[in-house]
Order: structure tokens, then sequence, then C-alpha cells
């Protein structure tokens, strides 16, 4: 039997909490769906919680259609980068709003996953393993050779982002 657990944290850089998640049985299999609200832009908040929303919506809307849950989740994530754009589009306070997202769609002791930025999906099985790559400037400095995983933990640009949700198309 799996076990779910759902966990944010304002961290320590933030005053607010931006993160948004959900924790969803469906028929044969479990969507969970982490969105942190990016901190320093307007209305992150917002972002992750229409992300978690439109991930949901479409992961309703798709699951008896024979797709691959791979694909659905590409596709729910692309359908919340889109909503939250139109949102700011919508409301200039909210400009540049977006969110990192990790979800996944687990049946039996198998998940797809998917993820944009450093929000993170982890096994906790016997060890701690983390299962998805970060999408930031920091990871992409690790993967280049020029920082080592251990200079990365406490990198002074580690909030920096390279993808992100409702950032860009």
């Amino acid at each position: 039997m799996s076990q779910f657990v759902a966990l944010t944290d304002v961290g320590h850089r933030k005053s607010t909490n931006e993160d948004a998640v959900l924790t969803q049985s469906l028929d044969d299999c479990h969507l969970l769906v982490v969105a942190d609200g990016m901190g320093g832009h307007a209305a992150g908040d917002v972002a992750s919680e229409s992300a978690v929303n439109t991930i949901l919506d479409v992961v309703l809307d798709q699951i008896d259609n024979e797709i691959a849950y791979e694909q659905l989740l590409v596709g729910a994530v692309e359908s919340a980068n889109k909503r939250i754009q139109q949102k700011a589009e919508e409301n200039p306070e909210q400009t540049d709003m977006g969110t990192t997202v990790v979800a996944a769609i687990v049946e039996d002791n198998k998940a797809s996953i998917v993820n944009v930025g450093d929000s993170r999906a982890y096994d906790i099985g016997d060890s701690f393993e983390q299962i998805t790559v970060d999408q930031s400037l920091v990871q992409e400095l690790v993967e280049a050779g020029e920082l080592t995983e251990e200079e990365a933990k406490d990198h002074p640009q580690s909030n920096i982002l390279s993808q992100a949700v409702g950032t860009t198309d």
C-alpha cells in the first residue's frame, strides 16, 4: 500500500507561504501535486493555486481517455502555464507571476512524474532519494562542472530558476 505525504514550508527566504498542494485519489491511481509560488514576484500564491487547480481539472477531464499518464501530466502543466499567463494578462498587478510544480500520478508501485523549476519529488524507501532534477541556474552550473553538488547546496543564487510555470510559453 502506498502512503502519500504533502508538506510545505515557508522556507528561509519568504515571509509568506505561497505553496499549494493536492493529494487526490482517483479510480485506480492517485494524483499528487506541489506548486511553490515564486517569491519576489507578484501573486505567487495565485499562480501556485491556479497551477494545482488546473492540473486537477485537466487530469479529471482526460484521465479516462486512455492517454499515457506522462502525456496527461505534461498537457496538464502546459494548460496551467497558459492559464497563469492569461490571468496575468487580465490582472496587471499579477504580471510576472509564476510557480514551480512537481506532479505525479501513482498507480500501484509506479509513478509518472513531471517537474518544472525546483519543486522536487523524492523516493522515500530504504533511503531518501531525489528523483527529479531542478531547473535552476545552480543545477545548470553543476551539470556544466562549474560547481560541485556540495557547493550548490548553499549557493547564493540557488533561488534563480531557469524554468517556471506561467512565466514563458
